[in-house]
């Protein structure tokens, strides 16, 4: 975009505003005449300021300034000024949002991104200590810093730069309020004010651990976006940090001669902060070391923290006074004012509030992560209440009477979990049935002395009910939770008893009653219960793990619940994008929902796999993951979900490896973390542990259909021919695209007969799948039927090249060629089948359709290779 078409969009749009709605679209339509870009770009400027509402008065000075200057995005620096060359202005200002002490805000349009961004103009002369060329390179550095955080609750930094003097930011565009103005609409419930509070915290504890400091935390400074997120502004930017990698003591310690000049100006800052002598803005919120002109660390923000959390449930300063010196006489000596009697905030939170401003940063909490623990600890009563404009009221959990017809003096070591009935019989609440059902045995399965049988066996028993004795005895377990649900309007009751495997016995049970919009707590406390009935001893991680609760509001548990439904209901294209209608909804209603993100991680995984290939996906399932973690460094769901990603959809291989073993040391409960690391192994060759791994499944998961067809592929890999029909024989419900390989297996057995028969019928089924043409590609060459053979594997790129999981077929076709005794062209797909993962070695030494390469000096110097990478990973492992 040259400068000249620049000015045209700018004019346009200005003529446009200058008419009235009726007279606009003609207008555009003749001015534009053919060129459509032209009117698009003047159609999106317009939309864009009449839907936020901005003046559509002449930006100041400043603004226009930024408008006539080139901001390079590369290196944030402006270039010549506009006009002067065919540079072309990035932002198009629209308004001014507000301004402060730093500079001025305004609201923008990024024309290169198409979006809306928040431009801050910021003054050099902000930090009045330092002079203008020393304070303007500290904001850059700053602000760099700032772009380099990213997390949901802290407000994201695009881009960042200067022209002259002057720097700008270039940030997210909230639709929202300050805390500030949403604590002010009206009078809120101490758990709403504490949820909010919590996502600010979380943003904060982000920014100390990328070595940010705040240094100017108070309400005016964290957003409330109107779907309930919340962003913390103007990270680093008030006041001077030292180097983002210096930790909390090398930061108070450090640097003497800057912590004496900050000293020297503490009078200065006395002076500036006082009109004449009353205390303005931000002192208010300042720790005492901050007041005395000290540099301070990231206690000093848990301290602002603690001052503006106290003021949103108290309604009032914990401490008063009208210079810094009455400010901090009364900090360092008289301590907090006594709490309003009217206000209702239980005890421990206040006693958790008290230590956070302790007048001696030591004597606080050691870091941001430790406040956010004691806040979110549960005490032995439920008090947690639904984060959102809801209010968890206690007592809509009526407990109904609790049955003990026989005491429990042995601890239990397995349990099934079955699938809770859904009373209503109406199809539209089964997700809430089967959604609850995986919460159940999610949780569940975090204890690791306790073997919870994974859903997907459970669940069989939902289309195919048994007795309790036949599952006990199917299942292997020492007891079984059954229940019902039923939702009616707003109110949901869930049933469950515990039934004993050796008597049939209840050793528990409990009715449950609560609003639909509080499911998340009611399945939180069930499991809790069961743990309890079935004795068990917790890790103190495992207590903790269970305590905490997730930041969620009802709608995004409900719409997570819904994803889980449609997850698990079929593994075709519709239920996947389903699924992720739904995940997308309920991270878009609670940013701060881990699970629902790593969810959402392995669907972009699964529809980029299967359904549409491309990079896009990717970048969406890596960004989902990232922000699982960032979230909940614990969840063990986060580590097998980047696992996953690395080992479906980047490089390499083995990468994959250390993610899955990282959730398994977590939750070693999790089966599908078991079967990600052993399709990995298998894909390796490291055929051993790939059994041991898919064999742990089965513990977990006895009817797994993917793990039985995984130890059949195993064992087709090792030779063991026998063991591998077996297998395939035993499993009547293998799909048609799992049996191509059982073609292989009559192969080598020397039964072609039964092998053309499977095949002939595959073909039927699959005429477009390339591991059927490619296997009967191998079926025909070993059968000297050559130019048949050609023409399968024609087939088979023709339907499968480009697709993920093309190097089984490719596999297959280096096969065929080595069969047919053309070894160029059978080295080729073996080059290809290594490259796209498939590296297992041990197969490549034994498999007898390789026979005749064995003599082939090329072929001897790629199996040494194979034989090497294979030895060197093994010796990783």
């Amino acid at each position: 975009m040259t400068p000249e078409r620049f000015q045209r969009i700018d004019e346009l749009v200005t003529l446009a505003q200058e008419r009235t709605a009726s007279e606009r679209a003609q207008f555009i339509r003749e001015a534009c005449g053919d060129d459509e870009d032209l009117r698009v770009e003047v159609e999106s400027l317009l939309a864009c300021q009449e839907e936020d509402g901005f003046s559509t008065q002449a930006p100041s000075k400043l603004a226009a300034e930024l408008l006539r200057e080139q901001v390079s995005e590369n290196t944030g620096r402006a270039s010549a000024a506009y006009g002067k060359n065919e540079a072309q202005g990035r932002y198009k200002v629209l308004g001014e949002l507000g301004t402060g002490g730093m500079g001025v805000v305004y609201a923008a349009y990024d024309l290169e991104l198409g979006r809306k961004v928040a431009i801050k103009l910021v003054r050099p002369e902000a930090s009045a200590s330092l002079s203008a060329s020393e304070g303007r390179a500290r904001l850059l550095r700053e602000a760099r810093a700032m772009a380099q955080l990213s997390h949901p609750n802290a407000i994201a930094v695009y881009d960042v730069g200067t022209f002259g003097e002057q720097v700008f930011i270039a940030m997210e565009y909230v639709e929202g309020s300050t805390l500030s103005q949403w604590l002010a609409e009206r009078k809120r419930a101490w758990p709403e004010v504490l949820s909010i509070f919590l996502q600010a915290g979380r943003g904060l504890a982000a920014a100390h651990a990328a070595g940010i400091l705040h240094r100017d935390f108070k309400p005016d400074n964290v957003l409330v976006g109107n779907n309930g997120r919340v962003r913390v502004l103007d990270f680093g930017l008030a006041r001077a940090t030292l180097a983002a990698t210096a930790t909390n003591s090398e930061i108070a310690d450090a640097h003497t001669s800057a912590q004496k000049r900050l000293d020297e100006q503490a009078a200065l800052l006395s002076v500036a902060l006082t009109e004449p002598g009353k205390l303005m803005g931000t002192p208010a919120f300042m720790a005492p070391e901050q007041l005395r002109g000290q540099l301070g660390d990231a206690r000093t923000d848990q301290f602002s923290f603690c001052i503006a959390l106290y003021q949103g449930l108290y309604c009032e300063l914990p401490f008063s006074g009208e210079t810094v010196a009455t400010l901090l006489q009364q900090m360092e000596q008289k301590g907090t004012k006594q709490a309003p009697e009217s206000v209702r905030v239980p005890s421990r939170l206040r006693k958790v509030l008290l230590r956070g401003l302790s007048p001696a940063r030591e004597d606080r909490y050691e870091s941001m992560d430790a406040l956010l623990h004691e806040l979110t600890r549960r005490p032995p009563e439920i008090w947690r209440r639904s984060l959102g404009a809801l209010v968890l009221l206690a007592a809509l959990f009526a407990i109904g009477r609790s049955v003990w017809p026989k005491p429990n003096t042995e601890q239990l070591r397995s349990i099934a979990v079955l699938p809770l009935e859904n009373l209503s019989h109406d199809p539209q609440q089964d997700y809430l049935a089967d959604g609850l059902t995986d919460e159940l045995i999610t949780n569940l399965s975090r204890v690791g002395s306790l073997r919870v049988i994974a859903r997907s066996s459970a669940m069989r028993y939902k289309a195919r009910p048994r007795s309790i004795p036949q599952i006990v005895n199917e299942l292997k377990v020492d007891a079984v939770l059954d229940g019902t649900v039923l939702a009616s309007g707003d109110q949901v009751r869930v049933t469950t008893a515990l039934i004993d495997a050796s008597s049939h016995k209840n050793l528990w049970a409990e009715k449950y009653e609560g609003r639909l919009a509080d499911v998340l707590f009611l399945q939180n406390r069930i499991a809790r219960a069961i743990i309890a009935a079935v004795r068990v001893k917790l890790t103190s991680p495992e207590e903790q793990g269970l305590a905490k609760v997730p930041p969620v509001t009802s709608d995004a548990y409900q719409a997570y619940l819904h994803g889980i439904f449609y997850w698990e209901k079929s593994f075709d294209r519709e239920s996947v994008d389903a699924a992720i209608g739904m995940f997308e909804r309920a991270t878009t209603l609670s940013p701060e929902f881990a699970l629902a993100h790593a969810r959402l991680a392995l669907a972009y995984a699964s529809r980029q796999q299967n359904f549409e290939p491309g990079q896009e996906l990717v970048a969406k399932a890596s960004v989902a993951v990232k922000t699982s973690l960032s979230l909940d460094p614990n969840l063990a769901e986060g580590y097998m979900a980047r696992g996953r990603i690395a080992s479906v959809l980047q490089f390499p291989l083995e990468s994959a490896i250390p993610d899955f073993q990282r959730a398994l040391a977590l939750n070693a409960h999790l089966g599908q973390a078991h079967f990600y690391l052993g399709a990995v192994y298998l894909q390796m060759g490291f055929l051993d542990e790939a059994l041991s791994e898919l064999n742990a499944v089965l513990a977990l998961d006895p009817y797994s259909v993917p793990a039985r067809y995984y130890i059949a592929r195993v064992h087709l890999y090792q030779g063991r021919y026998d063991e591998a029909l077996l297998d395939f024989q035993r499993s009547s419900d293998f799909g048609p695209t799992m049996l191509w390989q059982r073609v292989l297996i009559l192969l080598h057995r020397g039964e072609k007969s039964a092998a053309h028969e499977l095949i002939g019928e595959l073909r039927r089924k699959l005429p477009d799948n390339e591991d059927v043409a490619s296997t009967y590609a191998v079926l025909l060459a070993a059968e000297g039927e050559n130019e048949k053979a050609e023409e399968q594997i024609r087939l088979a790129i023709r339907t499968g090249d480009g697709r993920v999981h093309f190097h089984y077929a490719e596999y297959n076709i280096a096969s065929a060629y080595a069969l047919m005794g053309n070894p160029r062209e059978a080295l080729r797909w073996l080059r290809k089948t290594a490259e796209g993962r498939l590296t297992f070695y041990p197969h490549f030494e034994r498999d007898p359709n390789l026979n005749n390469l064995r003599a082939d000096p090329e072929f001897k110097t790629w199996l040494a290779e194979m034989k090497s990478l294979w030895e060197r990973r093994r010796s990783s492992l």
